[in-house]
């Protein structure tokens, strides 16, 4: 499957000798290493990995078909003693996750060779997702799913957002999760209204509505979604916004198809949130990839020129978020199929009250 991948990143970098990867998820992504400190260097003839002492075992065990370097100091002082780079070199790096630190050494340590920012060549293929990598998603769909399943029996007057969030965070952990795939989102009442409200220790009332945004991290691939639901009975605003986020989503859901443009399909979902007045309360996009990273490429939203590709995984989450009231958000990660799209998360959207 690797394979398959670094012969796709070598037949599209035809312009350049080599390519130098920094970023982590890139470098799982094309090599299987999950450590912290590594980079990934590949030429039509070879394919080095460099890491440091601590991630010697790690390395063997994980990253297969690569020469494996063991760096005595810093990562890139083994350069020049690889046989690798010769007098005018071009050498290719990403400039989204090179620091300039790390720059600067590069051309330090190799000085006759020419050093050039190329963007997104791995996100572009990692965009575009094999059956295997769906079928892993689908599993770590199911463990979070589950987990907040579970969570739900748990709400009640008084119970704290941190308490929650932590529930969920443990349980996924506990059916296999490595870890949640970002910082659990739980917010209630006034604080729904706030897109990416972090959990605090405010007690739950009876009457608000809660949003739960979460993922798990299972096999280095994340899952992301969410779900808004009400403890006790709402008042009569919060079964009105919550059909008009659920009607927008069902919206986005339908539309969602490879060939659409990304922009297109923001749009779809927008336009009847407009159209019921809340345009100015659903500001951020509509969704965006996920993969090894949970938030990748493409995004879909409103400035997007990319056409929805079959393959793809992306999230379909619309939202209104009322200062002072409340929030509502229904958010769902799918695959692009040729004619449709196929739903990874399987939590219901009906209207929940509790």
């Amino acid at each position: 499957m690797r394979t398959k991948r670094l012969k796709k990143l070598l037949d599209s970098l035809s312009e350049i000798d080599g390519f130098l990867i920094t970023s982590p998820p890139n470098i799982f992504w094309l090599t299987g290493f999950s450590g912290s400190s590594g980079v990934a260097l590949v030429t039509p003839e070879r394919r080095i990995f460099i890491t440091d002492f601590r991630y010697q075992e790690q390395s063997a065990e994980e990253v297969k078909g690569w020469e494996v370097v063991i760096a005595k100091k810093r990562l890139f002082d083994e350069f020049p003693q690889l046989g690798v780079f010769s007098d005018g070199f071009k050498l290719g790096f990403e400039p989204d996750h090179l620091t300039f630190d790390g720059y600067q050494r590069l051309r330090e340590v190799l000085p006759k060779a020419e050093v050039t920012p190329i963007k997104g060549k791995v996100e572009g293929l990692k965009s575009i997702k094999d059956e295997g990598e769906i079928q892993l998603m689908k599993e770590t769909a199911k463990i979070a799913d589950e987990a907040f399943s579970e969570v739900l029996s748990l709400i009640h007057a008084g119970a704290k957002e941190i308490e929650l969030a932590t529930e969920l965070d443990y349980r996924m952990k506990k059916k296999g999760a490595a870890k949640a795939s970002f910082e659990t989102i739980v917010a209630s009442g006034w604080r729904a209204a706030l897109p990416h409200g972090l959990p605090s220790e405010k007690e739950i009332k009876s009457g608000e509505m809660i949003i739960f945004d979460f993922g798990a991290n299972y096999r280095g691939y994340c899952s992301d979604c969410t779900r808004t639901v009400f403890l006790g009975e709402p008042d009569e605003r919060g079964r009105e916004i919550y059909g008009l986020v659920r009607r927008a989503q069902r919206a986005g859901l339908e539309g969602a198809s490879a060939g659409v443009k990304a922009s297109e399909l923001d749009g779809m979902a927008r336009k009847l949130i407009e159209e019921a007045g809340y345009g100015t309360n659903f500001g951020h996009s509509l969704g965006h990839g996920v993969g090894v990273s949970v938030h990748e490429v493409p995004k879909v939203s409103a400035l997007s020129e990319e056409n929805l590709r079959e393959g793809m995984v992306v999230t379909i989450e619309p939202g209104v978020y009322i200062p002072n009231w409340g929030g509502v958000r229904i958010e769902d990660m799918v695959v692009i199929r040729r004619d449709g799209c196929e739903i990874l998360t399987s939590l219901t959207k009906d209207f929940v009250q509790l």
